[in-house]
């Protein structure tokens, strides 16, 4: 068992250096003023960590009644009376050691040490609790120039410290009393924990407190009776506190399941923040094997194609070799050609019919045009339905008739009839030229509405940026009016700015009410008559804005009423909550429809609301109010943005569709040249193909009348070179393809960084990874991971990625709101809540906060021993129900046998000649009982 052996004293009172040992039980004993109280005073001073909160000194044999005049000022500078000190300023140590009796536990020192000047009160500039150091004063002086004097704090701590250490044991230096005594009790009850050290102190420091005794009846109470009470008033007491035992316990409980659940939130937010980073590590992993196979694949190709562009080079310079050797051959053959005389006539007759040939080509250009015209016109009959809002019923059966004349037909045999067919499309013109006004109609709306849908989701995004940075969504309107305020030098601000949302069961009640008031710009009084005449000036610049008049609100209460709507509002702006207070201050809140109807205004958290007559559904535009609204504002943005994106894509395609509309039908009703009339076509064309058959006729007659042998000749060369130039063009084109593929590729490499295979690409891929991929072991997790995708294309494993980590990253953001949601319930309902849960990281504050929660809630003693409890609290229920009345009968019977005792002997024991006896008599407060 450990007990006290010495008190050490350095400056204590009277007591300059002092090491009392103590061996056994002992006892401070003297005559009055002599001391004993000084002890004891020391005693309780270090016990109780210096705190003059916890300590109780006893009054000196010189003092009158009441509590004592001692503190600890005094007893480091030696206080005699209120004017004699025996030192002006003093460095005071004391300390006491605990040492097992048995030996079976090394020793401990507690200790405090404290500077003290006249006038003023005394510090406490260090604890000190030495686990395996029995400490004495040669440790706590210096001896210097032939004198002792107390030593600094921090030289006694550094010399306590490496005397710990010597001797196998740690210093411990708490800051405040409270840490202190908790850590001793740590080290001096077996290493357990006491939940309350300041209970334990207050019971210490009554133990070490003089009592005075004031009557018999305390006398007879202490000293005869013997003490086991159990009057009413103490098992009321204990009743309940029982009751309040288990209404804690209850309460405890319900904190604990509070925080397992926000536990198993906070682990789910856990997880998905890790899966969402391996998602991305894979992302970038992906990435780079992309990028590095598109480097290897462009270096292979470069060097192939090279290759084979140097194979083309050597053919192409054999191909000219070979034209120019064919070219002399035909030369030689068209000489002796020349010298026979057909030559010119030959030469004459291909001149014309090359003429033909192109006046041939043109006439069929002119006819393939007018019937691509009546194809494309013809198509829009498979769009009968989306052509409807034009009221195309001409036009349709135009383009039937024409469908029907024209099946089975191209250029040169479409048209079978000309003159029908022109008549066909000459109504076919006047039905497009008709319905033209229709179709750019419905174009420029799907314009107009692409353009104002734009618009929306650019200022949806801009709104879904704010809200993601937690900053309240503004209409634009009203941003530019309070940046016009600015300008003259106001102060503006919006109620969702300024205010928050005290319940958000509440929200939804709150923004349906308030709707565009919360975006009512408030300005300090002085200027309110300023900004309601810019408001005026620019109508037009801001529409929908709204100024609020606070030169009246400044007169109006700013403090909401209890059960109102305003109350659900808080707000460090007076004139917002006079605001608030003016709109909805009249609002009460309803929990149940009965409450909503009881009559005025009212509203419900599900947004019922009943303004003293009539009962609707209020909906939420938007969430506006306070810092929490932009989080929560943020899901309905993206699915805002997604709606629209939708509508966006549709009249996009109809604009489109109807330009191309208009395009088929300009073509169709464009007017039609005399040349290009489709008679006129058909009988150009008759005439020059009689004209091509003659000259090819002539020039038949012409070539019967030379050498066949030559003509032979200039056949072959000719086609020789045919086939020389053609694989010379085909070589030429393949050296041109080549080039361009080469170039191709060496721009592929020297490309951006957002082009794969590049050399930048694969650059900036490798530092995308390795920011995500931060050592040897993470890298050996995400190979693993990504091998179960391998057999897929890299790009497609990164987009799979992206999406899961933007699932994983949504998912925890709902989860982040959700936390936070829980901590605010967890605030309303609890008083040890998180400070700062709003901001504060999950991961970090928020998961070491409620594991440590969770884990202090497991282990108390109270949860863990519910059942005892409860059966405690039953029996004690029990024996006042049942016993009580008996154990008072023998209590009253004991306490009258005593009296006679005590009587007896008082007459057996004459004081100066006369004999006294005691009597009992009850007391009025005690007289039921008495009675029962």
């Amino acid at each position: 068992m450990i007990e006290l052996r010495r008190i050490v004293i350095v400056n204590w009172h009277m007591l300059t250096r002092a090491d009392l040992d103590l061996a056994g039980d002992a006892a401070i004993l003297g005559q009055n003023r002599s001391g004993k109280s000084t002890i004891i005073d020391l005693i309780q001073a270090i016990m109780a960590g210096g705190s003059p909160r916890l300590f109780r000194f006893n009054r000196s044999a010189g003092e009158g009644g009441g509590r004592s005049d001692r503190n600890l000022a005094g007893y480091c500078l030696g206080q005699l009376n209120e004017d004699t000190f025996l030192r002006n300023e003093a460095r005071t140590h004391v300390a006491l050691v605990f040492e097992d009796s048995e030996g079976s536990r090394p020793p401990v020192s507690l200790g405090l040490s404290m500077e003290a000047v006249r006038g003023q009160p005394a510090e406490i500039v260090g604890h000190f609790i030495a686990e395996g150091l029995s400490v004495d004063t040669s440790m706590l002086l210096d001896a210097a120039e032939g004198s002792v004097r107390p030593t600094q704090w921090p030289a006694v701590r550094r010399r306590l410290d490496q005397a710990c250490l010597s001797n196998g044991g740690a210093l411990l230096t708490p800051e405040d009393a409270k840490t202190f005594i908790r850590e001793y009790m740590r080290v001096l009850f077996t290493g357990r924990r006491t939940s309350d050290p300041e209970r334990f102190v207050r019971t210490f420091v009554a133990a070490l407190s003089f009592t005075d005794m004031t009557s018999v009846e305390q006398f007879v109470h202490r000293y005869l009776l013997e003490p086991k009470p159990i009057d009413i008033a103490e098992l009321r007491e204990s009743i309940q506190r029982y009751r309040e035992i288990q209404k804690t316990i209850a309460d405890l409980e319900r904190r604990l399941e509070a925080l397992r659940s926000i536990h198993i939130q906070v682990e789910e937010f856990a997880r998905l923040l890790e899966e969402e980073e391996t998602c991305r590590a894979l992302e970038k992993t992906a990435l780079l094997v992309e990028a590095v196979g598109g480097l290897l694949s462009n270096l292979s190709l470069l060097q192939l194609k090279s290759g084979e562009l140097r194979d083309v080079g050597v053919e192409l310079e054999r191909i000219d070799a070979e034209i120019a050797s064919e070219q002399q051959t035909l030369e030689a053959v068209r000489r002796q050609l020349s010298a026979s005389g057909v030559a010119g006539q030959r030469t004459v007759v291909d001149l014309e019919i090359r003429e033909l040939d192109r006046d041939h080509g043109a006439a069929m250009d002119r006819l393939r045009a007018r019937h691509l015209a009546a194809a494309r016109a013809i198509q829009l009959l498979d769009l009968r339905e989306r052509l409807a809002v034009i009221n195309p019923g001409e036009l349709f059966r135009a383009l039937d008739g024409i469908e029907e004349a024209s099946r089975g037909f191209a250029p040169p045999d479409w048209p079978k009839d000309p003159a029908a067919m022109d008549a066909l499309l000459e109504t076919l013109a006047e039905a497009a030229a008709s319905r033209m006004e229709k179709a750019r109609e419905r174009r420029d709306d799907a314009i107009v509405w692409t353009k104002r849908l734009e618009d929306e989701s650019a200022d949806d995004r801009l709104q879904l940026t704010a809200a993601r940075s937690g900053q309240v969504s503004l209409n634009p309107a009203t941003t530019r009016l309070m940046d016009a305020l600015r300008r003259e030098g106001m102060r503006p601000r919006t109620l969702s700015e300024v205010a928050d949302v005290v319940d958000e069961r509440w929200r939804n009640a709150l923004e349906s009410l308030l709707v565009r008031d919360r975006e009512a710009v408030i300005v300090d009084p002085e200027h309110a008559y300023r900004a309601t005449e810019i408001l005026r000036h620019g109508r037009d610049t801001y529409p929908g804005c709204r100024v609020a008049n606070t030169r009246r609100l400044q007169s109006r209460p700013t403090v909401p009423q209890a059960g109102t709507l305003a109350s659900m509002i808080r707000s460090g702006d007076p004139l917002a909550m006079a605001f608030v207070v003016f709109r909805i201050g009249n609002v009460r809140l309803a929990e149940d429809q009965d409450a909503l109807l009881s009559g005025g205004r009212a509203v419900m958290a599900d947004g019922a609301y009943h303004d003293g007559l009539v009962t609707e559904i209020r909906r939420t535009e938007g969430m506006k109010i306070g810092r929490a609204a932009a989080p929560l504002m943020e899901a309905t943005l993206i699915k805002r943005i997604e709606e629209r994106a939708a509508h966006l894509k549709a009249h996009r395609e109809n604009a489109t569709f109807f330009e191309d509309v208009i395009r088929r039908l300009e073509d169709c009703s464009r007017p039609v040249d005399e040349k290009d009339r489709l008679d006129a076509i058909a009988l150009s064309l008759d005439g020059l193909a009689e004209k091509r058959a003659d000259a090819r006729r002539r020039l038949d007659r012409i070539a019967a009348q030379v050498d066949p042998g030559l003509l032979d000749a200039e056949l072959r060369s000719k086609g020789l070179l045919k086939s020389f130039n053609e694989d010379r063009d085909e070589l030429i084109s393949m050296r041109a393809s080549l080039k361009t593929e080469t170039d191709g590729i060496r721009q592929r490499l020297a490309g951006g960084e957002s082009l794969p295979g590049s050399y930048l690409s694969i650059a900036q891929r490798r530092r995308q990874f390795r920011s995500v991929v931060h050592n040897v072991g993470h890298l050996r997790s995400i190979r693993k991971r990504y091998a179960e995708h391998a057999p897929r294309p890299p790009a497609r494993i990164a987009v799979e990625m992206v999406k899961l980590a933007n699932d994983a990253m949504e998912a925890h953001r709902i989860l982040d709101r959700e936390i936070r949601s829980a901590l605010g319930l967890y605030a309303m309902n609890f008083p040890d809540a998180l400070e700062g849960y709003a901001q504060a990281s999950i991961t970090r504050v928020v998961r070491d906060w409620v594991s440590e929660g969770v884990a202090t809630l497991e282990g108390n003693e109270l949860i863990r021993y519910r059942n005892q409890a409860d059966e405690a609290a039953d029996r004690v229920s029990r024996l006042f129900k049942t016993t009580f009345i008996h154990e008072l009968n023998s209590r009253f019977g004991e306490l009258h046998s005593e009296m006679e005792k005590l009587s007896r002997a008082l007459r057996a024991r004459p004081l100066h000649g006369e004999t006294y006896r005691l009597h009992e008599m009850v007391k009025p407060e005690f007289a039921d009982l008495y009675q029962l």
